[in-house]
């Protein structure tokens, strides 16, 4: 006659399935630990600094590692260089902000924007720029309007953001991101800080 077979007591079943959960939920913790870490470490953190120009009323948050100039020769209000990656690197990546003042006269934020974007499909141009982007955006709370696009040369490719507000009909605050075709996109989190600080005080 064979002998019953014993069913192992209802608490170690209970307490086997605890176990069990236990390391599901150890597993699930761990497992999206990582992805937030591994998030974190494509977050490019980079010491900043600020620029203020109680002149004009502005001020953003910049890059600190990037070269700054004032009141540059081109007519910039301000300059800022990134450093070069290499000795055999061609081209400094720029910011730059440009004030033009209407003086005696007023202008509009579209009247602007039409004269920029006419001017890009000047036969000067032809051939030469390639417009990637046309919208409107916001600069220091203000209706603005953005524009990217590349220009291809025998020597260099360079690619281009501006973005530009009218301030009281008579003041035009024109911003110019410009960069490498290929190297565009490595300092777009720096630019991007420029742009959602910048700020008319």
């Amino acid at each position: 006659m064979s002998q019953p077979v014993q069913q192992p007591p209802v608490t170690d079943i209970r307490q086997k399935k605890k176990r069990q959960l236990r390391w599901i939920w150890t597993g699930i913790i761990v497992g999206s630990l990582l992805i937030v870490l591994a998030f974190l470490n494509t977050i490019k953190v980079f010491p900043k600094a600020e620029y203020v120009n109680p002149q004009f009323g502005i001020s953003f948050t910049y890059p600190a590692y990037w070269k700054r100039e004032d009141n540059h020769s081109s007519g910039a209000l301000v300059l800022l260089n990134a450093p070069l990656q290499s000795a055999m690197d061609p081209f400094s990546e720029s910011f730059n902000i440009v004030v033009h003042d209407y003086f005696g006269q007023t202008t509009t934020l579209s009247k602007f924007t039409k004269q920029v974007v006419d001017g890009m499909s000047s036969t000067m141009w032809k051939g030469m720029v390639k417009v990637l982007e046309s919208k409107k955006t916001r600069l220091g709370g203000l209706p603005a309007h953005r524009l990217v696009f590349e220009m291809r040369t025998k020597e260099l490719s360079v690619k281009t953001l501006q973005v530009w507000t009218v301030v009281g009909g008579q003041r035009v605050f024109f911003l110019t991101y410009m960069a490498a075709v290929k190297d565009f996109d490595n300092y777009k989190p720096e630019i991007d800080t420029i742009l959602k600080t910048f700020q008319f005080r």
